[in-house]
């Protein structure tokens, strides 16, 4: 349940107060985080491509850091211990030197994510009919599935635009709640949300 009033906004257990004298900086977060989405949804491949660059070289960091503790030290599993770091140090340069593969890849993933997630709450959703809100977990699976099959279906050019896509929509919500949020913060009482 989420709810918004006078600045403060609640999700399960997480809870976040927005006070009088700090609006202004959610506000500005909010803002820049609804232009990063939009130039996300705008440019998706840019942002795909900038996204496996950013993953290969925090593996290239992990795979010369694991390297490191290879050569430092001389316990158990060295020959399992070297070939992770290797393996990391090879994926991190194989998407840094040629991200759209790994683009390619991270979209292979999130489509059959899709379809596999989608699957199990239709299925789910099916079993407990006589449950109350089962229709919107029956909704959401079906949601999952088209996209799933969607973004297969279009494999690999759906590269080119799901993820990007995702981030950018991703990054828009949340702008735009730091944004409700903050200018619930300057008029407290003026927006309520259920």
């Amino acid at each position: 349940m989420n709810t918004v009033s006078g600045g403060q906004a609640s999700v399960g257990m997480m809870s976040m107060q927005v006070t009088q004298s700090s609006w202004k900086w959610y506000l500005a977060l909010g803002i820049i985080l609804i232009l990063t989405g939009g130039f996300a949804m705008v440019f998706p491949l840019g942002t795909a491509l900038g996204i496996s660059v950013f993953v290969g070289i925090l593996l290239l960091i992990s795979g010369v850091a694991f390297l490191i503790n290879v050569i430092a030290t001389h316990d158990q599993g060295l020959f399992w211990r070297l070939l992770l770091s290797v393996l990391y140090i090879g994926v991190g340069l194989v998407l840094v030197v040629n991200p759209f593969s790994g683009v390619k890849t991270l979209t292979l993933i999130l489509g059959i994510a899709f379809l596999v997630s989608g699957t199990f709450k239709s299925l789910i959703a099916l079993a407990s009919r006589k449950s109350q809100g089962w229709g919107m977990l029956l909704f959401s699976g079906l949601v999952s599935l088209v996209l799933g099959i969607l973004i297969l279906a279009s494999w690999p050019s759906s590269s080119e635009w799901v993820i990007g896509l995702l981030v950018g929509i991703d990054l828009l919500f949340a702008g735009m709640t730091m944004t409700m949020l903050a200018l619930a913060a300057r008029n407290p009482g003026s927006m309520a949300m259920a």
